[in-house]
């Protein structure tokens, strides 16, 4: 009977997984792709995946210049960042890097493109396979406030608040998102919170009590 009840439970976890993997699928856009992967794919914010899965990525295509974006490990910086985002959708420090390339390449080309998702699909990927990662919110929250998408960004940042109240960095962000929008108040709550939890850049204080809104 013990052994019933194991297999059972083990096929319930799976058709979970298979519902939750489904219903990921449904909410990304055609032109965003498939999660299902060769490799993968794994969470970034799972202590097991990152121990077990990890540095054979990033061995082979995110390395300290993909990175940096100063040259591909295994061929373009684009096609290592893919690589990498494919196999662990929600990788911080890669979709901060997608993020800045995509920056970095419309500077000296407005009509660029990467030739592989856009940065908003690889956000939205991430999103979905790892809804409850916080930092996931806050990278496409900077996202959007450096794209001037000032109501995406608010929602993103307070929705990684949401998932992590202790987050300085969101916390910190979002008021410097209200000081912009001269919501000086809000600018200020979030601004305390953000060094209570220890977030050691002084700039928003600095534009606060500059204002005269620091008290």
């Amino acid at each position: 009977m013990a052994g019933k009840h194991i297999l059972s439970k083990g096929l319930c976890v799976y058709a979970l997984c298979l519902f939750v993997a489904r219903i990921a699928l449904a909410q990304l856009p055609a032109e965003c792709g498939s999660l299902a992967n060769h490799y993968g794919p794994f969470n970034y914010a799972n202590p097991q995946h990152k121990l077990q899965k990890l540095a054979v990525v990033e061995n082979a295509h995110f390395t300290r210049n993909v990175e940096q974006l100063i040259s591909g490990k295994s061929g373009t910086i684009e096609g290592d960042l893919d690589y990498t985002l494919r196999a662990f959708p929600n990788h911080h420090r890669a979709l901060a890097a997608f993020s800045n390339l995509d920056r970095l390449r419309k500077r000296s080309n407005p009509e660029y493109k990467t030739g592989y998702f856009t940065v908003e699909c690889y956000f939205l990927r991430a999103v979905a396979y790892a809804p409850q990662d916080p930092v996931v919110y806050l990278l496409y929250g900077i996202y959007h406030d450096r794209m001037k998408q000032s109501e995406k960004a608010e929602r993103n940042y307070r929705k990684s608040i949401d998932l992590d109240g202790e987050s300085s960095a969101a916390h910190y962000n979002l008021g410097l998102l209200y000081y912009r929008l001269a919501r000086y108040d809000e600018s200020l709550k979030h601004a305390k919170i953000a060094y209570s939890y220890g977030y050691p850049l002084p700039g928003l204080m600095k534009k606060l009590k500059k204002s005269g809104h620091w008290n």
